[in-house]
């Protein structure tokens, strides 16, 4: 089935043709960025955006509430040019969505980022991003919503299947394969923070039904440890749908994440982060049901 996509651009002032309505400066306390209307920089229509970065923090810009349907992957598109070192973002349940950082320049072209909203109003916003304060001026223009419609689904049960971390290791990433007769599948994958311990693993449930995914970890022993579950879209960073956290420890435990829907997509990977920058964190394997309700006894017979 195609998918059939519906454009939110009226639903909001996303050509300025409003004004300034809605649109604010991403700064909580003085000096903010300075938003003006410039009629003679205009994309389309009559006007555009003009951004005054003040190139005090790393993170500035602006942003504005835009209208989503719960549940459904958004495209946010939006025309820009200027200068300086910039990202889109969206902001909602989870945290932040941050597109991959692009230098802007002096002719327009449109940028966009991908997401899956879970709520209906999430921020979407514009902002510099580098190692540095950047004082800069960008301008933006012609910004739109579009809204994925959703493929039909069967209203099916998932019972539980295992997969296993180590089948599913990201090209070149730091971290090793420890084989352990007493794991799922006579292995794990074990690595330091901030890098895959699980790589678009293709198994994520075609049902309308919410799902789950348990994870037996095994933490840092010298810092909590953050397991999230998330999904790597071509051109921006990763989208985070669930986390859990776990205390420092030298046991394996299960634990629950979700629960998820299908449109996240067609894979998920497990990733990891923790205080500590020389944390080793472990994952074996890996439990995906529409039952939320499993207990440690049965996930660990999966295993054997």
């Amino acid at each position: 089935m195609t998918a059939i996509t519906q454009s939110y651009a009226g639903d909001f002032n996303g050509g300025f043709e409003a004004g300034l309505t809605e649109w604010r400066p991403y700064e909580a306390q003085a000096p903010k960025s300075i938003l003006n209307l410039c009629q003679e920089s205009a994309f389309s229509g009559k006007c555009a955006l003009k951004v005054d970065t003040p190139g005090i923090a790393r993170i500035e810009g602006v942003t504005v509430s835009v209208p989503a349907t719960t549940n459904h992957n958004h495209t946010i598109k939006a025309w820009l040019k200027g200068s300086g070192t910039v990202m889109l973002g969206v902001s909602q349940r989870g945290g932040w969505i941050y597109g991959r950082a692009c230098d802007v320049t002096g002719a327009w072209k449109e940028y966009t980022i991908r997401f899956l909203a879970n709520m209906p109003a999430p921020v979407f916003a514009v902002l510099t991003t580098g190692d540095k304060p950047q004082k800069t001026t960008f301008y933006i223009d012609n910004v739109a919503v579009v809204c994925e419609e959703n493929e039909a689904l069967p209203d099916a049960e998932v019972p539980p299947f295992r997969v296993e971390a180590e089948d599913f290791r990201a090209a070149g990433t730091p971290g090793k394969v420890i084989t352990d007769k007493s794991a799922g599948g006579g292995a794990y994958a074990e690595q330091t923070r901030y890098y895959w311990l699980a790589y678009a693993v293709p198994f994520v449930p075609q049902t309308a039904r919410p799902f789950y995914i348990w994870l037996r970890v095994r933490g840092s022993v010298k810092a909590e440890s953050i397991y999230s579950i998330t999904r790597n879209l071509p051109g921006q960073q990763t989208e985070v749908f669930g986390r859990v956290t776990i205390p420092a420890s030298d046991s394996w435990r299960w634990v629950r994440t979700g629960p998820y829907t299908a449109r996240m997509g067609k894979t998920f990977s497990v990733t990891t982060s923790s205080p500590v920058t020389d944390a080793v964190i472990a994952l074996d394997s890996m439990v995906i049901a529409t039952d939320g309700n499993l207990d440690e006894q049965y996930l660990n017979g999966l295993c054997k």
